[in-house]
């Protein structure tokens, strides 16, 4: 199993801290679904990628193996939602007719 290496992980904590700073919402490293890229130089560690996304807003982090992090935020808007039953997309709208 992969594992974020200690300056990456040092890293994810400050983004998450700094992305908290821009939405005030509480997350956690734990909430952020992590990809971690094939290894180019085996024992060196993996660049990841890692993503977050609630109901408003969304995080992505892209991170070298040196723990050093490119990140954005955003905020969310959902075009359509198949667990909500007053989506009012146009898909769901025509399958009401």
């Amino acid at each position: 199993m992969s594992t974020l290496t200690p300056k990456q992980s040092a890293a994810l904590e400050r983004v998450v801290r700094q992305a908290q700073e821009h939405f005030n919402v509480e997350m956690r490293v734990e909430d952020f679904n992590i990809h971690y890229e094939e290894e180019s130089r085996p024992g060196r560690g993996h660049q990841i990628r890692a993503d977050y996304i609630n109901a408003d807003h969304a995080v992505s982090v892209y991170m070298d193996v040196y723990g050093y992090p490119s990140w954005s935020v955003a905020n969310v808007d959902f075009l359509h939602n198949s667990g909500d039953e007053e989506c009012d997309c146009t898909l769901c709208e025509r399958e009401e007719l």
